[in-house]
This record gives structure tokens, C-alpha cells and sequence, in this order.
């Protein structure tokens, strides 16, 4: 049972290795315009830096990052024109094309591709006339072409699961001691459902050494090799329990 959760951590490990140096050779800089705040994010999806208009869109990439079912996505994807009501031609811009992974399942993706706008509800609702003649046209678009369009926006972002998948993708990008990882795998085996402060404790008295079991933990959590309800906020009386048995 050791050895499969173990060869599956392994395979996590190796995928980010390979993807990192791709990462890490594709950076390049990003000029502020001085009305929104921009940057880049390293997707280990894309094996490239992703580039973001607003805080808000930053976290949705997060979220993306952290989904299982995305296989891939593109910033800024298609221009789409059109004309308004007076006539006069308009150009909008999306922000976000996702792709999903392939259900092993049905052999379909999981979902149809999706255009994404990311805005805050205050500002759809200041800009609505301006916006709503391009939501409407980039959902006859997505009709044509077999996407769906979606907006996103802070009630859908900022969610406490957003601020966990924060805190965790630092360390799922980090790869842990594989003789923690048993550790931590061989203390489930025993405990079962455990709070993180009960298998540290159960794995060693020493503060010290059940520090060294904090980062590979995280690990497999954000990796989705250890179950946490990921919807609370964790801390270390979060409840985890062994996946993949």
C-alpha cells in the first residue's frame, strides 16, 4: 500500500521537475499602464508565465493552476468585433480561454472550452451599458465555435477555498523529503482521519522534528494525495486522510 502512494507522490515530483526548468526559461517582463496593477504568474499548465491585468484575475489563475480537470489556458485568446448600436465598430477582448483535460471515463473533455471575463461586480455594474453589448456578442461567438462564455467575478473568487489554494501552491511546487512522505503516508495508515496536530505529534514529540513534516504535508494536500475539506480554512486542526488507496 506504502510503495503505490509512494509511486504516485514520485510521479508528481517528476512531472513538476520537467516542467520547471520550461518555466523558469520563459519569463519576461511585464510594463504597468498605469491603470491596472499587471504581472505575470509561472504556470506549471502552460510551462510558460501567464500574464494578468488585476489581483483578481491573478487568483482565478490560482484557481485554474490548482483545478485538475483544466488542462491548459490563454490569456487574452480572441479579439472579437462587432458593431454597437450606433453602428460604430467595437472590438472586445476576453480575458481568459480555458481548455479541460480528457475524462478517462466518457474519452471527452470534461467540459467544453470557456471564454472568461474577469471583473469586479462594481465594476459591471458602473460599466454595464459599455459591457453589456460585449457579453452578448462574445456569447453569440462562443455559440458559433462551441464554447461557453462565463463571468467571473469577487463572489466566485474570493472564497475562502481561494485562500487556501493560495497558501498551497508554494508548496506543491516544492519537492518534499520522499522519507517525510512515507512518514506522513505510514501515521494515516495507523491513524486514519487525523487532524495534522495529531499525526505530527504521533510521528515524533519533538517540535523540531514534527516541524519537518509540515511542508511534505502540504504537499500531498495541495497535490490532492492527502484529503482536507479544502473549503474550511486549515490549520493544524485540519482533518486530513489518506487518498489514492
Amino acid at each position: 500500500m506504502m510503495r503505490k502512494w509512494t509511486l504516485v507522490f514520485e510521479n508528481k515530483v517528476e512531472t513538476y521537475l520537467k516542467s520547471r526548468e520550461t518555466i523558469l526559461r520563459s519569463i519576461r517582463k511585464v510594463q504597468a499602464n498605469g491603470y491596472s496593477i499587471v504581472g505575470s504568474y509561472p504556470s506549471v499548465k502552460n510551462l510558460r508565465h501567464v500574464h494578468y491585468e488585476s489581483t483578481l484575475e491573478a487568483d482565478f489563475i490560482r484557481l485554474l493552476e490548482f483545478d485538475l480537470k483544466v488542462d491548459r489556458y490563454v490569456e487574452q485568446p480572441v479579439k472579437i468585433n462587432f458593431k454597437d448600436e450606433a453602428g460604430k465598430s467595437r472590438v472586445y477582448t476576453p480575458d481568459l480561454l480555458v481548455y479541460f483535460k480528457e475524462d478517462p471515463d466518457t474519452r471527452l473533455p470534461y467540459h467544453c472550452p470557456l471564454l472568461i471575463e474577469i471583473k469586479t461586480r462594481s465594476l459591471i455594474k458602473k460599466n454595464w451599458k459599455d459591457l453589456k453589448p460585449k457579453f452578448l456578442e462574445a456569447m453569440r461567438y462562443c455559440d458559433q465555435v462551441g464554447w461557453k462564455f462565463k463571468i467571473k467575478t469577487e463572489k466566485e473568487i474570493r472564497t475562502q477555498f481561494t485562500k487556501n489554494v493560495k497558501f498551497l501552491l508554494p508548496y506543491m511546487r516544492a519537492a518534499p523529503d520522499y522519507g517525510h512522505v512515507e512518514q506522513i503516508y505510514y501515521a494515516l495508515d495507523q491513524l486514519g482521519d487525523a487532524s495534522i496536530k495529531e499525526l505530527t505529534s504521533f510521528y515524533s514529540k519533538d517540535p523540531m522534528i514534527q516541524a519537518q513534516l509540515i511542508a511534505p504535508l502540504w504537499f500531498l494536500v495541495g497535490n490532492l494525495m492527502v484529503g482536507c475539506n479544502l473549503g474550511e480554512k486549515l490549520t493544524a486542526n485540519t482533518r486530513i486522510w489518506a487518498l489514492n488507496k
